[in-house]
C-alpha cells in the first residue's frame, strides 16, 4: 500500500494503472487496500483526505478511485473529488461509499456503496472495473 505522501514504487510516480482508496478513516482504509492487493495484484495508493487524493490522482495512472463521500478532514467531499475526477479523465471509474450517499452521487460515479460497506462486494466492483480498463 502506497500512503499518500509517497509517489509509488521506488519514490516515482506509477506508470501501471493502480488503484486509489480516498478515507478517511485509516483503519477501513488499510483494509481495502490490503484486499485489493491481495486480490487485484496492482498498485493501491491511499489518501486520507479529498485534497490529498486529487494529488495523488495527478500524478499516477489510476484507473479506480475508491472514497469515501464523508471525509472529515480538508473541504473536499468525495463527490466534490469525483466530479473532477471525472472531468480530467472521465475513463477513470469511481466508487463511492457513504451511510447516506448524496443523490448526485448515481450520475457522477461509476457504482455508489451504503455503509457499512460489503467488502467482498467493492472488490468485485473494482476487480470488474480495473479489468474493463485493461481491455
Amino acid at each position: 500500500m502506497q500512503d499518500g505522501k509517497d509517489t509509488g514504487r521506488g519514490g516515482r510516480a506509477t506508470a501501471d494503472p493502480c488503484v486509489l482508496v480516498v478515507e478517511d478513516d485509516r483503519g477501513l482504509a488499510e483494509l481495502l487496500a490490503i484486499a485489493l492487493a491481495d486480490r487485484l495484484g496492482c498498485d493501491i495508493l491511499s489518501a486520507f483526505t479529498g485534497e490529498e487524493g486529487w494529488r495523488l490522482f495527478q500524478h499516477h495512472a489510476v484507473a479506480v478511485v475508491l472514497t469515501d463521500h464523508h471525509l472529515l478532514a480538508g473541504g473536499m467531499t468525495g463527490l466534490d473529488l469525483a466530479r473532477r475526477i471525472k472531468l480530467a479523465r472521465p475513463g477513470t471509474a469511481v466508487l463511492m461509499f457513504a451511510g447516506d450517499p448524496p443523490l448526485d452521487a448515481w450520475t457522477v460515479c461509476d457504482r455508489v456503496f451504503r455503509k457499512p460497506l460489503a467488502v467482498a462486494e467493492v472488490l468485485a466492483a473494482t476487480e470488474e472495473m480495473l479489468s474493463r480498463r485493461r481491455n
